[in-house]
């Protein structure tokens, strides 16, 4: 680990169109880029004390991280709060997710079959109990308004209200997957589009456009939502346009990789949903690193403290930090 933090790696061949203009292996840019992340771990630390104990910290520091040391600096940066903005979104898609496996089980045994497009779309509609509850008429671009006027308050599962326009994007990330209500995921999914509407700094740019072989980036989803807002829908349509991009196609594309008997929430079926009694959970995030980085900078020797809540950077920390920040 000292080795892949402070070494350096082998340099990596030119690619095809660098070799038929001459150049020569360039040095790998992987062990910069691990460095400048440890570096941006280290200078949170020194921001915040709790960022090595507390996940909640962590996350709110990737996020709003201070004024950046440098130009690699800035961009490493930008790149942790993308994979932020990526979680939230997954919070957002999967409390769309769970109420939408409650409603159409529901719905499906109620009438005794699968249920056709219409019916589909009548139950991804009207998943608008919440909370926070509306209207399926209620026009989206109301809600927006609110946030713009930071004056919609969502209560939380504990009971705590919390003022979505003003609350830490891991405290909203955190509200609707406690909720796991499909309208606040709508609520989360507004907010992170106008958090993020003006963002084009170049650490951000590359990783938001990262996408995996099932799911569009975060860029993507962005783009197509507030194309989807900016025609007005209803807090029903805006439900229906969740399931029917990202919810349906994209689970049926993943389950047919995969045994049938356990896999498949709902899938068509002579033209009807049918839904499958397989469990309905959240699916988990993906590491993001925190317990990682907070036990081998401590290992290191780059941060310590007895006193767990008042972490120090030591002279070796500070060393490495404005070595490889600037």
């Amino acid at each position: 680990m000292h080795d892949a933090i402070f070494g350096s790696d082998p340099p990596a061949a030119p690619d095809s169109a660098e070799a038929e203009a001459g150049a020569s292996a360039t040095p790998d840019a992987g062990a910069v880029q691990r460095r400048r992340s440890v570096g941006h771990y280290l200078n949170l630390v020194a921001t915040d004390p709790n960022v090595p104990r507390s996940g909640r910290a962590y996350r709110d520091a990737l996020w709003s991280y201070p004024q950046s040391r440098s130009e690699g600096h800035a961009l490493v940066a930008g790149q942790w709060a993308a994979l932020i903005a990526k979680d939230v979104w997954q919070e957002v898609i999967c409390s769309v997710w769970s109420q939408f496996c409650r409603a159409g089980l529901a719905r499906s045994r109620e009438v005794g079959r699968g249920l056709t497009h219409a019916e589909v779309r009548e139950v991804a509609s009207n998943m608008v109990e919440g909370p926070p509850a509306w209207a399926a008429s209620y026009p989206t671009a109301e809600v927006a308004a609110a946030l713009d006027t930071a004056s919609l308050i969502v209560t939380d599962r504990d009971g705590e209200g919390v003022n979505v326009a003003t609350g830490s994007l891991d405290k909203l990330r955190r509200l609707t997957a406690g909720l796991d209500t499909a309208t606040s995921a709508v609520v989360v999914l507004l907010e992170l589009a106008r958090r993020t509407n003006d963002r084009a700094d170049p650490g951000w740019v590359k990783a938001s456009r990262v996408r995996s072989a099932w799911q569009p980036s975060i860029s993507e989803v962005l783009g197509e939502a507030r194309k989807h807002f900016d025609r007005q829908p209803s807090i029903g349509g805006t439900l229906w346009w969740l399931v029917s991009q990202f919810i349906i196609p994209v689970h049926e594309r993943i389950a047919y990789s995969k045994l049938p008997d356990f896999t498949f929430r709902f899938r068509w079926e002579e033209g009807l949903l049918r839904f499958y009694d397989h469990g309905i959970e959240r699916f988990p995030l993906a590491a993001i690193r925190a317990d990682a980085l907070s036990w081998l900078t401590w290992d290191l020797g780059l941060w310590e403290g007895d006193d767990p809540e008042q972490p120090t950077l030591t002279d070796r920390g500070i060393a490495f930090v404005n070595e490889v920040l600037g």
